[in-house]
């Protein structure tokens, strides 16, 4: 069975509705069996999206989306903002290669949180990997009260860090020191 919840209203036309119409039962639906109105905020605790895949979800009429988690390497169209963001799971695939989530809308970085990233069994080089994109990022400075958990230790220096509009993890390069006698 490809879904697992109950339908608790069908309501049905012999004809397409207007944009008009579809919103009216669209607010009459979320009033009724959720309570809440248009300008409200949609909370999610986790948006997942597969590597290489995209999702679009249509919350017109919601004012903001809550969502603590984002995880995964695709894109995510949501159509409201994101705000409270407070963890973020990446992946650097086995080619060394990081696969960032990219979130076409605005999204606001709570004050602390946390990034996750997978890193494979495999040499990961200096250098900058994005692990996370939206078209605007807002609040980009409280990512310095964020933690960074690695899934295993990949023996360099390492940092988060925003650049253009990306957050990724910073693997700096092994210092080397020179003696000259």
């Amino acid at each position: 069975m490809l879904f697992q919840q109950k339908i608790c209203e069908l309501i049905a036309y012999d004809r397409v509705l207007s944009e008009s119409e579809r919103q009216n039962v669209v607010n009459y639906l979320r009033k009724k069996w959720l309570g809440v109105t248009d300008g409200a905020t949609m909370a999610f605790d986790s948006i997942a999206v597969a590597s290489g895949s995209s999702v679009a979800l249509d919350l017109a009429g919601w004012s903001s989306v809550s969502a603590a988690k984002l995880s995964g390497g695709g894109s995510v169209g949501l159509g409201a903002p994101i705000a409270g963001l407070a963890e973020i799971e990446g992946v650097i695939g086995a080619d060394g290669v990081a696969q960032p989530m990219t979130v076409s809308g605005t999204v606001t970085l709570a004050e602390t949180g946390v990034v996750k990233v997978v890193c494979p069994n495999v040499r990961i080089k200096a250098g900058f990997y994005p692990l996370f994109s939206a078209t605007s990022l807002t609040n980009p400075e409280a990512l310095a009260g964020w933690t960074l958990e690695l899934s295993r230790s990949i023996g360099k220096p390492t940092s988060l860090e925003v650049r253009n509009g990306q957050i990724g993890l910073n693997v700096k390069p092994l210092g080397l020191m020179i003696i000259v006698d």
